[in-house]
C-alpha cells in the first residue's frame, strides 16, 4: 500500500496530490504539464515536498511534521525513466551494478540471465536495441529489490511497431516479480492495457482513485471525460422538460434532472441515420468530414458564427451505410453525462 499525500510550490506551479494506491498496478492518467512525473519524483525521493507524507508498506518515506525524509537510495522505490537513464560510456553489466545499494554484492550473473542481457554484458548502450536497453534500466531496478516500481512514460517516446512489444515486456517482469506499479501516463489505451486503478491528475492536483471500469464508464468531472476521449462539452439550461445544450443550439426533450455544470457527450450516445429514429432526431443541413484509418469523424456545426462543432464519431461500414451521407442525428438523452468543473 502506498499513501501519498503531499504538496509542494514551484515557480509557476503548484503539486497538490492526495491518493491511496491499494491496487497492484495503479494508472496515474493526464495532461502533459499537469504534475504526473513530479508526483513520481517526489515518491522516489528526487525532490522534497513542502509538506505532508509519503508512506510505502508502512514504512514513511517522508513526513514533513517528523522530519523524515529518506533518501532515494533508502525508499526501496524503482524508478524507470522514459529515457531508461543510462550511462552511456558503461556497459551493460556496469550500468547495472552503478544501480546497487550495496556495492560488494558482487555476483549479478543471475540477474543478468534472467533479463536475458547476459549475452551482451560487455556492450554497450549505443551498441543494443530499444527492448534490451530498456531490459538493461529494468535489471538495474531488480538488483535492489524494490518495494514499488515507478513508470514514467516509458512507451512514449517509442515508434508504434515497437511499444506493443517492449510493453508485453514491462508486463511479464512486473507479473513475474509481482511489483506494485505506477504507470505515468497521458495514453488511455496503455493505462486501461495495464492498470487495476486509475487517478486523474490536472494542474497539479489529483481526483479520486477509481477502478478502471469506473474511470472509464462514469467520469465525474471535465478532466476524467477529456482523458477517457469525450470530445463534446456544452453548458446547458433545462426548461419545460427539454434540455438546451447552448453549445450547439441543440434542444432535447428529457425528464432527467441534471446535477452539475457541464454536459458531456460520449460518441456511443450519438446515432446518425437517414430516417428520424425518434422525437430527438435533428435533421442535419450540412457537415464536414475527416476520414481516418478506421473511423469518420462528422462535424456538425449550424451556424459556425453562433455554436461550437459538434464531432461524432463513425466507423467507417456505419458511415458508408448512409448511402449520401447522414441526415438525422438522434442524442439518446439516458447518454447525456452531467459532470462537474475540474
Amino acid at each position: 500500500m502506498l499513501e501519498c499525500k503531499i504538496k509542494k510550490a514551484f515557480k509557476n506551479f503548484y503539486l497538490d496530490t492526495d491518493f491511496l494506491m491499494e491496487d497492484s498496478r495503479l494508472g496515474l492518467l493526464g495532461p502533459s504539464g499537469s504534475g504526473k512525473s513530479l508526483t513520481l519524483k517526489a515518491i522516489a525521493g528526487l525532490i522534497k515536498p513542502d509538506s505532508g507524507k509519503i508512506i510505502l508498506n508502512g514504512r514513511t518515506l517522508f513526513d514533513s511534521e517528523k522530519k523524515i525524509n529518506l533518501k532515494p537510495q533508502e525508499r526501496r522505490v524503482g524508478f524507470l525513466f522514459q529515457d531508461y537513464a543510462l550511462f552511456p560510456n558503461f556497459t551493460v553489466e556496469e550500468n547495472v551494478r552503478a544501480g546497487l545499494r550495496d556495492k560488494n554484492s558482487a555476483d549479478i550473473k543471475e540477474k543478468l540471465n534472467e533479463m536475458r542481457i547476459f549475452h551482451i554484458r560487455d556492450k554497450y548502450p549505443d551498441q543494443i536495441s530499444g527492448g534490451e536497453r530498456q531490459r538493461t534500466a529494468l535489471c538495474r531496478i531488480l538488483v535492489n529489490d524494490p518495494e514499488i516500481l515507478l513508470l514514467d512514460e516509458p512507451f512514449s517516446a517509442l515508434d508504434e511497431y515497437l511499444r506493443s512489444e517492449i510493453e508485453e515486456e514491462v508486463m511479464k517482469f512486473i507479473d513475474t516479480y509481482k511489483l506494485k506499479t505506477i504507470l505515468v501516463s497521458h495514453n488511455k489505451e496503455e493505462v486501461y492495457r495495464i492498470c487495476d486503478s486509475i487517478v486523474s491528475i490536472s494542474s497539479g492536483k489529483t481526483n479520486s482513485v477509481k477502478s478502471r471500469t469506473n474511470f472509464f464508464e462514469n467520469p465525474n468531472n471535465i478532466t476524467e471525460a477529456k482523458l477517457i476521449g469525450i470530445k463534446n462539452f456544452s453548458t446547458f439550461d433545462i426548461k419545460d422538460n427539454e434540455i438546451f445544450l447552448k453549445a450547439w443550439g441543440i434542444s432535447i426533450k428529457t425528464s432527467r434532472k441534471f446535477d452539475g455544470d457541464i454536459i458531456a457527450i460520449k460518441d456511443k450516445a450519438m446515432e446518425l441515420s437517414n430516417q428520424p429514429i425518434n422525437e430527438n432526431s435533428i435533421r442535419i443541413k450540412s457537415y464536414r468530414l475527416i476520414e481516418n484509418i478506421n473511423s469518420c469523424l462528422v462535424i456538425y456545426n449550424e451556424d459556425d458564427q453562433i455554436y461550437e462543432d459538434l464531432k461524432i464519431e463513425i466507423s467507417k461500414e456505419g458511415y458508408k451505410k448512409l448511402k449520401d451521407g447522414p441526415i438525422f442525428l438522434t442524442i439518446d438523452e439516458d447518454a447525456l453525462i452531467c459532470l462537474e468543473e475540474g
